[in-house]
């Protein structure tokens, strides 16, 4: 419930909002696994794995009010990615876990929207 002062942040996920996966760092990743690709190969499976999961969401949502599938069953967001490459599950389990690793100790969503200090410099926004 909102009182009656004024707002003085707002909070908003910026993973694709306002930062972009660093495709050519993932291109490095996969480059060291074998697998050969391009930053824009990765942004068209990207896109796809986000249109997947969102209908994946929307009929759980609808089929059980909104229960998502046990953790166990529920495929990562770069194994999607990657399933959006051509890659099989089967495949792709060292490189998943370089993922996961390389986004733990340095966020691969990284490369901030060109716009982004823009919107930021905007009237009433904060300046930090």
């Amino acid at each position: 419930m909102l009182g009656n002062g004024p707002i003085h942040a707002i909070l908003l996920d910026v993973g694709n909002t306002l930062l972009h996966l660093d495709c050519d760092r993932i291109v490095l990743l996969l480059a060291a696994y074998g697998y050969r690709t391009t930053p824009h190969a990765i942004r068209v499976a990207e896109y796809a794995a986000k249109a997947a999961i969102d209908r994946a969401l929307a009929s759980a949502a609808r089929s059980h009010g909104l229960a998502l599938p046990e953790p166990a069953l529920r495929t990562s967001y770069f194994e999607t990615v990657l399933a959006g490459l051509g890659l099989l599950p089967g495949e792709t389990g060292p490189m998943l876990e370089a993922l996961a690793a390389d986004n733990r100790a340095s966020c691969l969503w990284s490369l901030p929207e060109p716009d982004a200090a823009t919107v930021r410099g905007a009237p009433g926004s904060s300046p930090s």
